[in-house]
């Protein structure tokens, strides 16, 4: 069994809000384009192309402005977890909520250097879990790779 429990450090908080900030500025590119080609399609044939630039700029601009320039409060966010790892299942305990999936569900784990993005499968970067290395309370790291064994990928800067 290996265990991480504790607040995250700024580093890993950024870390997290960056990679957030780039899944989210694919994913609001990916569906203003699926928006933005028949709202164009329409502007040109009813000779209304600033209407449809009006439209898609009210729709994206706030969006852009939100995932460019993220809240500065990201750092005061308590964001204390407690994740469990056994041989069968990752259990992520927070203050108002606890959730279980089993290992058989993780598709990677990305090594970062001082903590480990744990992504399953059905998801991104943007609802993984997050082990520093530093909170593990039970078990050791050797541990934790052996659980992971062949899923790990190591991005190190």
């Amino acid at each position: 069994m290996v265990e991480f429990f504790g607040e995250y450090s700024d580093d890993c908080k950024l870390d997290g809000a960056k990679k957030e900030k780039r899944s989210g500025l694919i994913l609001w590119s990916i569906s203003t384009l699926v928006f933005a080609i028949p709202t164009i399609t329409v502007g040109i044939i009813y000779n209304r192309l600033i209407l449809a630039f009006v439209v898609l700029a009210m729709i994206g601009f706030p969006i852009i402005i939100f995932l460019v320039f993220p809240p500065k409060n990201i750092l005061k966010y308590n964001n204390a977890n407690r994740i469990t790892l056994d041989n069968m299942a990752a259990t992520r305990t927070g203050s108002v909520f606890t959730t279980t999936k089993p290992l058989k569900k993780v598709k990677k784990v990305i090594d970062c250097g001082k903590w480990y993005y744990i992504i399953f499968k059905f998801g991104d970067i943007t609802n993984a879990w997050v082990c520093q290395k530093d909170l593990i309370v039970k078990g050791t790291i050797e541990d934790f790779e052996r659980l992971f064994e062949g899923k790990i990928v190591r991005k190190i800067k």
